[in-house]
């Protein structure tokens, strides 16, 4: 704190190109009257990379304390000008660079991520080209405007990260799951790896009978589970096939209707893509509402646009979303890009085994070890913004989270080669030790790896075709339920019988009267 004395150059115009060769940076773009010295700038961002909650006005208490100073209100709304110019700055000479490498502007996208996406000459094709995981997180919430005090200051700068999805896009889809009439493009592909890997039960589809009432009202729903999968449970007649629990359990695919959120927010969150290093592909913000399936469905289609064929995707409710999926406007391209599906190891853990053994990792060749959960540590480490986001303005909201995930991107590039190592000696550990002890079982039992295979088949075969519980089956459950009720009912007959007994005895010898005869 305190005074400076600058001398202009003579080819300067304004002030702040003055202060900018001395190190410094204005608070307001002409004749400004405070500066913040840049090194102090970058400081604050690298602080912010490690403690994405610690805030401007924290930042601005600090200094005060730091220089003795009494808290000046006005400083964190002036730190906040410069760190906004600062910023702009670092982002303008970073797309200099690229046009001075001959990078277009969707480089950065396909080279996000040079494990998953870097591809050597003679480089034998994999099942899968690379994997990845989507999900939805209510943290990063906004309120809206209208619950703040003071004026709204009109504010129209945009992002210009490829990450997101702006909302015009995302609501292309937004009608996408009503379509439950129309023929599923799977019975007409002929893809016969596809059809029998996602040809499941009706009860997985998560469309809706509701109609298309917006997401706009002020319903609101429990906030504990917003980012909890929903089931579509209205659709009774459906789930023949289907064993309950992912009905119960799961809440994401349920009707469309249902999932509004407080008119308190006007954004309810984010919903991403991230590959299975961690590097965070593509966002869109959830507006007004909870995990529509216009989200995914947004989600999907960059994916497929940006890195093509034969992409597995993990989603916690994959089995539901793949019937949206192949009846909505994407579902030709879905199958001619082979687009594969899976639900994450611990969430697929929750689905009914018929749902498991059709979609969870463990059953899918080609994944390895990969558990597909890699969006929950991406959120785990996100949920910290939070408390800065909430209420800034949404340029400010996706500048926050824009610097974030560029600071995580480049945190999860020099872990890369850690992981892959990890997961290496991981995979050897596992070989070493399981297979003598599958050859040992083997010989024991007489089986090959032909064997495992049918059997896995067979049960899949056996759980599709369960459509009820064998009928002696159903007539021992009947006949438990029947002895069970007859024994309580015994027991409630018995126990009001003694009270009736004990009655004239307390009449006659306690003086019981009317009040406690009723009793």
């Amino acid at each position: 704190f305190g005074p400076r004395t600058f001398n202009h150059v003579d080819d300067v115009s304004y002030t702040n190109e003055s202060l900018v060769r001395h190190g410094y940076l204005g608070a307001s773009p002409d004749k400004p009257f405070f500066a913040i010295a840049i090194d102090l700038l970058e400081i604050y961002r690298q602080l912010r990379r490690v403690c994405p909650r610690f805030s401007l006005d924290a930042f601005s208490r600090a200094l005060c304390h730091i220089h003795h100073q009494p808290r000046l209100p006005h400083l964190a709304d002036q730190l906040s000008s410069a760190y906004d110019a600062f910023l702009e700055i670092k982002r303008s000479i970073h797309r200099r660079t690229q046009d001075a490498l001959i990078r277009g502007h969707d480089w950065e996208q396909l080279n996000i991520c040079a494990p998953c996406l870097y591809k050597t000459e003679d480089e034998p094709p994999l099942k899968y080209s690379f994997l990845a995981a989507m999900d939805g997180n209510n943290s990063l919430k906004l309120v809206d405007s209208t619950f703040r005090s003071g004026k709204v200051r009109h504010d129209n700068r945009t992002t210009e990260s490829l990450r997101w999805i702006n909302p015009e896009h995302v609501d292309l889809f937004k009608d996408e799951v009503h379509k439950k009439d129309a023929p599923s493009i799977l019975e007409t592909a002929s893809q016969p790896q596809l059809s029998q890997n996602l040809s499941l039960p009706d009860a997985f589809a998560s469309t809706s009978t509701s109609t298309g009432e917006t997401a706009d009202t002020c319903e609101p729903l429990p906030d504990a589970d917003d980012d909890v999968a929903w089931l579509n449970i209205s659709e009774i007649d459906e789930l023949a096939q289907c064993v309950n629990t992912c009905v119960e359990r799961w809440r994401n695919a349920g009707p469309e209707a249902r999932k509004k959120m407080f008119a308190l927010f006007a954004i309810a969150g984010i919903f991403l893509a991230v590959c299975r290093h961690g590097h965070v592909l593509v966002v869109c913000d959830m507006i007004r509402s909870g995990e529509l399936m216009k989200y995914p469905l947004a989600i999907v289609e960059r994916l497929m646009d940006t890195y093509g064929s034969d992409i597995c995707l993990g989603y916690d409710i994959m089995c539901a979303f793949v019937k949206t999926l192949s009846r909505s406007i994407l579902g030709k391209k879905k199958v001619a890009l082979k687009l594969h599906g899976v639900v994450p190891s611990f969430h697929g853990h929750a689905h009914n085994r018929g749902c498991q053994l059709h979609w969870h990792p463990m059953y899918t060749e080609g994944v390895g070890l990969e558990d597909f959960e890699e969006c929950e540590r991406t959120f785990c480490k996100s949920n910290e913004l939070a408390s800065v986001t909430r209420l800034a303005s949404p340029y400010h909201r996706h500048q926050h989270i824009d610097e974030h995930f560029a600071f995580h991107d480049q945190d999860k590039h020099a872990a890369s080669g850690n992981f892959i190592f990890q997961n290496y000696r991981q995979a050897l550990d596992r070989i070493a030790s399981d297979t003598p002890q599958l050859a040992a079982l083997s010989a024991k039992l007489k089986t090959n790896e032909a064997d495992y295979e049918a059997y896995l088949q067979a049960e899949r075969d056996h759980l599709k075709s369960l459509k009820s519980e064998p009928e002696t089956v159903q007539k021992a459950v009947d006949y438990l339920e029947i002895l069970t009720k007859t024994k309580e009912s015994k027991q409630e007959s018995d126990q009001a019988a003694d009270e009736h007994k004990k009655l004239d005895y307390n009449i006659i010898n306690n003086g019981y009267q009317k009040k406690e005869i009723q009793a």
